[in-house]
């Protein structure tokens, strides 16, 4: 446990914040539903069940001695971010196999093209008229377009990426890589105070709390004004205990921008001081929160100096 000392927002610490730097932060802390802090739910809730590799050789992307293709980002069974336009970079590697257009082979073996599809059928560009999300022809990155997904761009889903011939023919035997990924709208996560740290609050019982977002843009309610993945952050602690019931909020602040946000422990039924669970969960510009639902909570000593 460290020991954080908080005024005006500075702070000095016992700790340099090694998680601080990356949004993946499931090893710092632990993500519960902000209204059931009882429940038992594993670090990342978001990420696809993991898979047996031993038992599921597509898993390993282990296409044996001849071509190859395996799936650098993203990760299997991570999470990745789908932009406002419904975008999501997907990286690659191939041995034994050149990409190109089914025009430009000229008969060379092993050319031709990779299919991705995405739950199957659930996601394939209908419109263009193709039976997959898209057709990679060269081995830069490539955009999957999530806003052709029936059952919507977000969840956890499976993407299938395969070798064909010029004329489109899979090859014999098939080669394959499959991954299972979580896509989520926006990510948040907590960066201080660090779960299980002891917060030393000023007289004021005022404490500050850091957090990051990415994939999603934050704005004061009622000014994103029709903007793709934007609203804000409702930052509870202790569930309603520590709302701000005079001024109508179901929350004890909401953070309108990514500045350092003062929490009012005053606020606090069961008073400033002792271990309280802070969380923050993004929300639409109306207040509603993310489909799937987007937080992160740390669990805090809030102490007086002695």
């Amino acid at each position: 446990m460290v020991k954080r000392n908080m005024n005006n927002g500075n702070s000095t610490t016992s700790v340099s914040l090694l998680c601080a730097a990356a949004l993946s932060l499931s090893g710092c802390a632990q993500t519960l539903s902000l209204y059931d802090y009882e429940a038992i739910v594993p670090p990342d809730a978001g990420t696809a069940p993991a898979r047996d590799a031993a038992a599921d050789p597509d898993a390993r992307g282990d296409a044996g001695t001849g071509p190859s293709i395996r799936i650098v980002e993203p990760v299997d069974d991570g999470i990745a971010n789908v932009t406002d336009n419904g975008l999501v970079t997907m990286k690659f590697e191939t041995t034994g196999f050149t990409l190109k257009p089914a025009s430009e082979c000229g008969g060379a073996p092993n050319c031709g093209q990779a299919h991705v599809k995405i739950d199957g059928d659930d996601c394939d560009d209908k419109a263009g008229g193709k039976a997959n999300n898209i057709n990679i022809t060269s081995a830069e990155p490539v955009k999957l377009n999530m806003g052709y997904c029936k059952l919507g761009p977000v969840g956890v889903k499976t993407i299938r990426v395969e070798l064909v011939t010029a004329d489109r023919a899979p090859l014999s035997p098939p080669v394959t890589n499959t991954i299972r990924v979580s896509f989520v709208r926006g990510r948040v996560r907590i960066l201080d105070p660090l779960d299980e740290q002891i917060v030393v609050m000023p007289a004021t019982n005022i404490a500050f709390l850091t957090f990051a977002v990415s994939g999603y843009t934050i704005k004061t309610a009622g000014e994103c004004r029709g903007m793709a993945d934007c609203g804000h952050a409702h930052i509870t602690i202790d569930g309603t205990d520590c709302n701000n019931i005079a001024a109508g909020k179901a929350y004890n602040i909401s953070a309108k921008t990514t500045e350092p946000q003062q929490m009012d422990l005053n606020l606090c039924k069961g008073g400033p001081t002792g271990t309280k669970v802070v969380a923050i969960e993004l929300t639409t510009d109306g207040h509603a929160p993310l489909s799937p639902r987007e937080f992160y909570k740390t669990t805090v000593n809030f102490v007086h100096a002695e």
